[in-house]
């Protein structure tokens, strides 16, 4: 897999636009959208500056080596729009959809966890 095809994988793994990523690395999204179809060669500190954004390491950026914890520890790019939408939510509103979630996570979990004797 190219490097401009691992930025693609790796930046939608994270929930990022390309114009979020752009301003988060200080470039236009043309010029993010260059290097993500390859057309632009990335220098070394473009390399760095993408890879600590992303927060992935530049060896997991150009495929050097993947380690498995490079995409394993970031949630599901729904799961984090539906909590920015969530977090965009009145105070009393959040309230009442995080106590939902608690409660469905508790019952989830003791229906996982065999019934002790």
């Amino acid at each position: 897999m190219a490097i401009a095809s691992r930025l693609v994988r790796f930046r939608k793994s994270r929930g990022l636009t390309q114009a979020q990523l752009a301003d988060a690395l200080g470039i236009t999204r043309n010029l993010l959208a260059n290097y993500e179809m390859g057309r632009t060669r990335l220098t070394d500190e473009s390399i760095i500056k993408i890879a600590s954004a992303l927060k992935v390491s530049a060896d997991d950026l150009l495929g050097i080596k993947e380690t498995d914890g490079a995409s394993a520890t970031v949630p599901a790019v729904r799961l984090v729009r539906r909590m920015q939408k969530i977090a965009q939510l009145p105070p009393a509103e959040q309230k009442v959809i995080l106590k939902t979630i608690d409660t469905y996570l508790k019952g989830a979990s003791q229906v996982a966890e065999p019934a002790s004797s």
